[in-house]
């Protein structure tokens, strides 16, 4: 089995990163705490609050169990039930196929002054998994060994070095590990990066239970600044307040000066644009009045054609784009053909089969397509004689 040593030279950190390796501090087995991204121990401040500290492995137990409980909520009060005034903290999973499952973080007494210190508090293991790759690893820090297991769906457990688990073999045997896992070494710097990595990639989930339950066990919900927080949050929201009704007068009263400024030449430029529409609408209303008036002449015009062809017109209809008469007389294809001739006349032909009578006329139906002359609108004129 290849083991890899992870040994960064210059590992680059992100804009989140970088702001939580301000925050970050971390503590060992016997109460030492230090800032992360620090290698010198910093002595211990009661007067001050750490905003993330990050519990080095062999300062606490971990257990993990199965629930069958759906609801969180429930879930939080069975738990809070059974470990009452217990120095735990609980990762509470996600639903899958019935089941949670829970992460249980027992702390030691030395590093539980440390832990109460704190605004919120992750077990190492936790943030290490959330920050490095599936496989094997072997995390040697401070004087202290560990191997951390992650499988590939997620899911990982740690277990500390001792004198029956020593090598990377016999961790994998005593996780259950597949004896193809890859493995690997992390130094100090790898450490520290994979550390700051996790912290953004553990989740919201893991933070709010961390907060929640460093409440539960410090009070730190009550100590908690709430009143200046809260003042200074309802100052920064009178000040934007204040902030944007001050601009908006500003733009209101620059827009109406510049609506005055340019007031007078406006008016003259709508006035005349006004102007301008009526007469296009006077032009255009003239226009289709014309083009009517023509289509008028040829409707009666068509009337007085086929009359001339000893033809009883019975109805006819315009719609000033066409003409359709209703007639009888002799000779009907002679009519069409007659009307077929006239100047006035794009296309003509019979809408029904031509009906001979009794009398010995013929009944027959013309429509016929007047040439274009600017049709403007349909309006339907019957002349019946």
């Amino acid at each position: 089995m290849t083991t890899t040593t992870k040994t960064p030279s210059t590992p680059t950190l992100t804009g989140l990163q970088t702001y939580l390796a301000k925050l970050a501090w971390w503590v060992d087995a016997r109460g030492n705490q230090r800032k992360l991204t620090d290698t010198t121990v910093t002595a211990a401040d009661a007067q001050r609050r750490l905003p993330v500290l990050v519990v080095a492995r062999d300062g606490y137990q971990e257990r993990w169990e199965q629930f069958s409980i759906r609801s969180e909520r429930e879930l939080k009060r069975v738990l809070a039930l059974r470990d009452a005034e217990q120095p735990v903290q609980h990762y509470i999973g996600k639903l899958q196929n019935g089941q949670r499952q829970v992460l249980t973080v027992r702390w030691h007494e030395a590093v539980l002054a440390t832990v109460q210190q704190a605004w919120i508090a992750f077990p190492e293991s936790l943030v290490l998994a959330a920050g490095i790759e599936a496989g094997l690893t072997q995390i040697q820090q401070s004087g202290s060994s560990y191997f951390l297991l992650k499988q590939k769906g997620g899911h990982w457990q740690s277990l500390p070095a001792s004198g029956l688990v020593a090598t990377p073999d016999r961790a994998l045997l005593a996780m259950g590990g597949a004896a193809t896992t890859p493995q690997q070494v992390l130094d100090a710097e790898a450490w520290r990066f994979a550390l700051l990595r996790g912290l953004q990639k553990v989740g919201l989930s893991a933070w709010q239970q961390s907060w929640q339950s460093q409440s539960t066990q410090t009070g730190s919900a009550a100590n908690f600044p709430w009143r200046p927080t809260l003042f200074g949050a309802g100052a920064v929201v009178i000040l934007y307040g204040v902030l944007s009704t001050a601009y908006l007068v500003i733009a209101t009263e620059s827009a109406h000066s510049h609506l005055e400024a340019i007031g007078a030449d406006l008016d003259t430029a709508l006035n005349a644009q006004a102007t301008v529409n009526q007469a296009q609408q006077q032009l255009a209303g003239l226009a289709g009045h014309q083009s009517n008036i023509a289509a008028v002449d040829q409707f009666w015009q068509s009337i007085a054609d086929s009359q001339s062809l000893n033809v009883l017109v019975n109805s006819a209809v315009t719609d000033y784009s066409s003409i359709t008469l209703a007639a009888e007389g002799v000779g009907a294809t002679n009519v069409l053909t007659e009307l077929l001739q006239r100047d006035y006349v794009q296309s003509a032909d019979f809408t029904a089969p031509v009906r001979s009578q009794p009398n010995g006329l013929e009944r027959f139906t013309i429509e016929i397509q007047l040439q274009p002359a600017g049709v403007n609108e349909s309006v339907e004129q019957e002349a019946r004689p």
